[in-house]
């Protein structure tokens, strides 16, 4: 597909610069053809040995048989006798101010530079070319190719992968040369002098002889092949008409394959101009101007789509596009535009399908003259196209008025060379469809988003009609048809003849694959959304059943994971284990994820099924919304003492006892890694009496609504393996500050909400993850983004939720176009759950996100990522005309 990125790349190379070619050693003569060459910066020279053992290497205008200090070399290129291919090596020009000087540096059987085989590029009339070459017959060899290694400053030759080089462009290297001396295999690149391109410094290993080896030529229609799947664009992108427009994202592009090489740049560059996608009035002045620049261009062109934007600029599009074959066109048609200029251009092509499209149209459309304006023209033009044979018209019956559809079927029924027409399904059956049944030479109608079994009173006015049933298709039929096909590979479909291939896996594979298939790990992870298992009974049932191997491995781990969702379940699951206590030891990991309320009788079951659970890795009680309190001070002392040990997890709501607890209970979870903990429960403790060593696995810390004796029971312990922590409600947890300021230099990660007054910078300073919770009224969050040194936060992550529309956003999160990030030298991105990136060129101008990301983006380096880390990307600006 068309994209912006390679304009000027495309344009420069094919209309400004100039291909010299040199041949060195042509006929066997000890001579360059031609001797000098007259060249402009940008222009590549190219040496194409012919026979021999010749190099070219540079020289000065005072040594002309001895390589300069930095100076390119090619090396010894070697031609077998009688050869029809010939290595090639070529340089581009980014300074043509000073001459160029080179000789061949070849010393056996005779010193070929001082027998007159010199080069010169832009001589002067002070330092003539005549004058180089009697310098150099005077002179002795000195420093030539083959006494040492050569240094190679852009090395290369037709048609290989550039190299990186100080003007953007660089040369590239040709066919695999021989070399009679392997003291060119050393060489490395460095910055060449005196005006010749010089790429970026290179390993002393990577020389020429490692390039050539890295590419090798292949015919364009090879090239083609290989190129055609990446640059092409599907048709069902390019024909979309439903939902979001496929090329509304921000997908890296394609353009860069033309920057591999030249030939790559000719074989790709009508691929990518076959199919133009334009979204904005930038693209299209762009185009424009490249197009001015390479009218060829157009002329590759085969299929336009037009989204947005329409200017002056698409008419001369359209003038150049001789060879348009589909044409694309959106009723995104505001009261700015220019559509008088396209309307005019429809004379210069000859479509052969039409695609008729309007985003809006599940709302209310575009209705203002501009857009009126474009649809008669349209109209007109239908009965005009006489090779038009497919037109796909847009749901435009969801509006009241049924004029315009209408008036497109009647500009239809007066073509002579329609034969197909696309119309999205109706439910009802709509006044126009007989007269569209009747055009003259229509063979199909393709209702879109239908099939042929669904039961509305259309198809049942269709399934009535003899005339219909032969020319009306259903897409998702076809769909359905190919997805079959593509299931069986185009052949009947067969019976699966079962091997024995099920014995060739261990159980440890197996359990494994169960474990992740029926989302076991996704709950034993430390980070998960609690939740019950992803996959229902019946997918356990059915592994289970499909030979006595696999029920003796899914048996076990269907009690790996108990999820409880209902009071019933709890009691019939203690009563279960407690008759079953084997099974008991097999269970992993306990979710209770409904809001119970505290009961004893629930509370005596959950103590039941604690202690007959003495393996247990991961506990959790919480729930997304709301509160599960089942949990109280006797099912955390159960727990403790069975499961104290083995424990790795821990998210829970504890009911508060009516009495102060002493905290020492907590000693016992040896193993604990993880731990997100809410209650009111009050704990008393003397500082002297803790064990600093408690907990010594704890790895992440989430606090929510905890008194401040629990936060201050940690802040007395040492924790050496902390690098997380979570207050998502700072509000509700009022030791956070005292738990930073004793633990902030372990953390990496923290979650904290805006706290008046407090540096959380200072007091954390080695944080890399910093998030705000949902939870946060975000208002003067600015000034909490301080730091009074250079920190290495990376990472900032606002959640937002609970913030609606963009006038909620503008006012809670406007904070964000403010932000000073001076200090925050290392930060990479601001994610932020609630930005949304416009997608057409009319919302880029009023989106606050753009705003936004560009002023970070400009002032510090930061980019601002949506929620699925995709940053903003700059499009191209219109430029006004005159």
């Amino acid at each position: 597909m068309f994209s912006f990125v390679a304009l000027a790349l495309a344009s420069a190379l094919a209309v400004s610069a100039a291909d010299l070619t040199v041949l060195v050693g042509d006929g066997g003569s000890l001579a360059f053809s031609p001797t000098q060459v007259t060249a402009q910066v940008g222009d590549t020279i190219h040496f194409e040995f012919r026979a021999k053992n010749h190099s070219v290497t540079q020289s000065t205008f005072a040594s002309p048989c001895t390589l300069s200090a930095g100076g390119i070399d090619s090396g010894f290129q070697l031609v077998q006798p009688n050869a029809t291919e010939f290595p090639s090596w070529s340089f581009t020009l980014n300074n043509a101010s000073a001459p160029l000087w080179f000789h061949c540096a070849q010393t056996s059987p005779v010193v070929h530079c001082q027998a007159g085989m010199v080069f010169a590029v832009n001589p002067t009339a002070d330092k003539s070319f005549n004058a180089f070459q009697a310098n150099a017959n005077g002179t002795s060899s000195g420093g030539a190719a083959s006494g040492g290694a050569a240094s190679t400053g852009v090395a290369s030759g037709t048609g290989a992968a550039p190299l990186p080089s100080a003007s953007g462009f660089s040369t590239s290297l040709g066919n695999p040369p021989s070399t009679s001396d392997p003291a060119a295999a050393a060489s490395s690149t460095a910055a060449a002098p005196n005006g010749a391109v010089g790429g970026k410094v290179l390993n002393a290993a990577f020389n020429t002889r490692t390039l050539n080896q890295m590419y090798s030529f292949l015919p364009d229609e090879l090239l083609k092949e290989i190129l055609a799947p990446a640059l092409q664009v599907p048709d069902d992108s390019f024909a979309c008409t439903n939902g979001q427009s496929p090329f509304s994202n921000y997908n890296q592009t394609t353009s860069a394959y033309l920057l591999v090489c030249k030939d790559w740049l000719r074989v790709a560059t009508p691929l990518l101009y076959s199919v133009v996608v334009l979204r904005s009035k930038a693209q299209m002045q762009a185009l424009e101007s490249a197009i001015k620049l390479t009218p060829i261009l157009a002329t590759f062109i085969k299929k336009l789509r037009v989204e947005s934007g329409y200017c002056v600029s698409l008419s001369a599009i359209l003038k150049g596009a001789k060879n348009l074959t589909d044409l694309c066109l959106s009723m995104e048609v505001y009261s700015s535009d220019n559509v008088s200029a396209i309307c005019k251009s429809f004379a210069f092509i000859h479509p052969r399908r039409l695609i008729i499209y309007d985003l809006q149209s599940y709302r209310k459309g575009h209705q203002n003259q501009k857009a009126q304006q474009l649809v008669k023209t349209i109209q007109e033009y239908i009965t005009k196209w006489d090779k038009l044979t497919t037109v796909v018209l847009p749901a435009w019956t969801y509006w009241r008025n049924q004029q315009k559809m209408e008036d497109f079927i009647a500009a239809i029924s007066k073509s002579s060379s329609i034969e197909v027409v696309s119309v999205h399904f109706q439910y009802s059956y709509p006044s126009w469809f007989d007269s569209l049944v009747e055009t003259p030479h229509l063979k199909k109608i393709i209702l879109r988003d239908a099939r042929s079994q669904d039961t509305t009173p259309f198809n049942k006015a269709i399934s009535t009609r003899a005339k219909l049933k032969n020319i009306v298709f259903w897409d998702r039929d076809s769909e359905a048809d190919d997805a079959s096909k593509s299931e069986t590979g185009g052949m009947p479909r067969k019976s699966v003849v079962p091997i024995n291939w099920l014995q060739t896996f261990p159980d440890s594979v197996w359990i494994n694959i169960f474990s992740y298939s029926l989302g076991l790990r996704e709950l034993e992870h430390p980070y998960a959304k609690r939740a019950a298992p992803s996959c229902g009974v019946g997918h356990w049932r059915h592994l289970a059943c499909v030979c006595k191997r696999f029920y003796g491995l899914v048996k076990p781990l269907s009690r790996h994971c108990i999820s409880v969702q209902w009071e019933p379940e709890l009691h019939h699951l203690a009563s279960f284990l407690a008759q079953n206590k084997e099974a008991g030891k097999q269970v992993k990991t306990l979710l209770i994820s409904s809001m119970f309320r505290h009961s004893n009788i629930l509370a005596q079951s959950l103590n039941e099924l604690l202690s007959f659970t003495p393996h247990l890795r991961c506990v959790s009680t919480l729930v997304r919304h709301g509160v599960c309190d089942i949990f109280d001070w006797q099912a955390l002392s159960t727990l403790a003492q069975n499961a104290g040990p083995e424990l790795l997890n821990l998210a829970i709501y504890l009911h508060r006892p009516p009495q102060s607890k002493s905290p020492d209970i907590f000693y016992q979870f040896t193993a604990l890694r993880h731990i997100d903990f809410a209650s009111s429960t009050s704990f008393s403790f003397n500082p002297t009496d803790i064990q600093k060593e408690g907990l010594p696995n704890i790895e992440s810390i989430t606090s929510k609504s905890t008194n401040n004796s629990f936060l201050a029971f940690l802040s007395c312990m040492d924790l050496p393996k902390l690098h997380q922590a979570r207050f998502p409600e700072p509000a509700q947890s009022s030791g956070a500050i005292t738990f930073l300021r004793k633990h902030g230099p372990k953390l990496q990660t923290l979650e904290l909400g805006f706290l008046p007054g407090a540096c959380v910078f200072d007091t954390c300073p080695n944080i890399t993850v910093f998030e705000l919770p949902s939870h946060n009224p975000g208002v003067t969050i600015a000034d909490f983004f301080f730091s009074s040194h250079r920190h290495p936060l990376e990472i900032l992550h606002i959640q937002g939720g609970g913030i609606l529309g963009p006038v909620a956003e503008k006012e809670k999160l406007g904070y964000i176009g403010d932000l000073d990030l001076t200090n925050f030298t290392s930060l990479h991105h601001v994610k932020i759950d609630k930005c949304r990136w416009p997608t057409t060129e009319h919302e880029i101008k009023r989106s606050h996100w753009v705003a936004w990301a560009e002023r970070l983006k400009e002032s510090y380096g930061v980019d601002v990522v949506d929620s699925e880390g995709r940053k903003w990307v700059p499009r191209l600006r219109a430029r006004s005309r005159k």
